[in-house]
């Protein structure tokens, strides 16, 4: 349950590492949110290439889904892309 923070010019890059939970979603995303970078970004990467476990139930998965979608409609320029 790691994840690290890369920080560019126009967005952000998180490569999580291990097993993956609803609470550390929560935290990268407070933490995020909270960096003065964040309002000027015009991109987050989420990497989960080197997750080994997903500890997501479906109950989970709903609350996420709703900051996405209020991520993207408050800021039309912005992106979220994972893989």
């Amino acid at each position: 349950m790691t994840f690290f923070v890369n920080w560019n010019a126009d967005g952000v890059i998180v490569k999580f590492e291990g097993t993956l939970t609803f609470d550390l979603i929560m935290k990268v995303n407070d933490f995020l949110t909270g960096n003065s970078q964040f309002d000027s970004i015009l991109y987050q990467v989420w990497d989960f290439r080197k997750v080994t476990t997903v500890a997501i139930t479906k109950e989970d998965a709903m609350p996420l889904a709703a900051l996405a979608k209020s991520a993207s409609r408050w800021t039309k320029k912005y992106w979220l892309l994972s893989w």
